[in-house]
């Protein structure tokens, strides 16, 4: 046979303290009570913030001139002159003949030819490139720690009469401890 119990409320511990009373005696007791209780807490908080801006530009430009001019100029001329004579004649008589002959010719030519030309040209080719790159970066870190603590002791006296009427008998007061039975005890 096996026989288990299980404590539900409160029950008595160990004996304290005893106070033996002869038939009729009376005696003052002080009963000190003290209590002292002790709290603590901490807190802690962190935030972290990151900010970035990025800034890129790029700008080109690319310009080209040409310029040309043609000056052209010329000048001609040409003269030609001529002149020609002839004359013949003859005559004969029996077997003889006579024949005279002349003949007469001039001629000129004159030719002028002049001439200019002129070219120019110009060209212009410009390149701009500019570059610019701007960064900003901004980074912030808040922790805040936070201890607190909190202490209490309290202290009271109380004297208390104590008698024993019987005048025949004595008397014996016990005092025991109060337990408080957790979870998973067993008697």
């Amino acid at each position: 046979m096996k026989a288990e119990w299980f404590p539900i409320g409160h029950s008595l511990g160990q004996i304290l303290y005893s106070l033996p009373l002869a038939p009729g005696e009376k005696r003052r007791i002080a009963v000190l009570d003290w209590s002292r209780s002790e709290r603590a807490g901490r807190e802690e908080s962190t935030g972290v913030s990151e900010q970035l801006a990025h800034d890129q530009v790029r700008d080109r430009t690319v310009s080209e001139t040409v310029s040309s001019a043609l000056k052209e100029w010329q000048k001609g001329e040409s003269f030609s002159w001529g002149l020609g004579l002839s004359g013949g004649g003859g005559g004969g008589s029996g077997n003889v003949s006579i024949g005279v002959g002349a003949s007469f010719g001039i001629g000129g030519g004159s030719a002028s030819s002049q001439g200019e030309r002129a070219f120019s040209a110009e060209s212009l080719q410009r390149l701009t490139d500019a570059f610019r790159q701007a960064s900003a970066s901004m980074r912030e870190l808040r922790s805040t720690v936070m201890v607190q603590s909190e202490q209490k002791e309290s202290g009271t006296a109380q004297t208390r009469a104590v008698a024993n009427y019987n005048h025949s008998q004595a008397l014996t007061l016990l005092d025991y401890g109060v337990l408080r039975p957790s979870r998973g005890d067993r008697h």
